[in-house]
């Protein structure tokens, strides 16, 4: 996962996390002029599994053209892309899980 990519989830956890967050329109501030953008859970979901699908498919052609004996392919190019790739994955299963937990832990409260 690259700099940018990381910040941008800070970033999502961080509007995710604020105190002033509307839920399902509400709360959040009182004023109209300083009201925050929503963002869409699931599209933000869906673009988030999409990079991780791009980085696997990028590390899986970048490690094809090497084993096809590509003369522009290094093989410390196909080692970041699959560590890249791996590291991505195991966000995504971490978020999930955390999600997964989450859902549970909603799941077992009494009303």
């Amino acid at each position: 996962m690259d700099i940018t990519n990381a910040n941008s989830v800070v970033s999502l956890m961080n509007s995710v996390l604020a105190p002033t967050s509307t839920v399902g329109g509400i709360g959040g501030s009182a004023g109209g002029d300083d009201a925050k953008v929503s963002v869409d859970f699931g599209s933000v979901l869906k673009s988030s599994l999409d990079r991780v699908d791009a980085s696997q498919q990028k590390a899986e052609s970048v490690s094809r053209s090497f084993e096809m004996g590509s003369n522009d392919v290094d093989l410390h190019d196909v080692m970041l892309s699959l560590q890249k790739a791996n590291i991505d994955m195991q966000t995504a299963v971490q978020v999930r899980n955390k999600l997964v937990s989450a859902y549970q832990s909603i799941m077992s409260m009494s009303i």
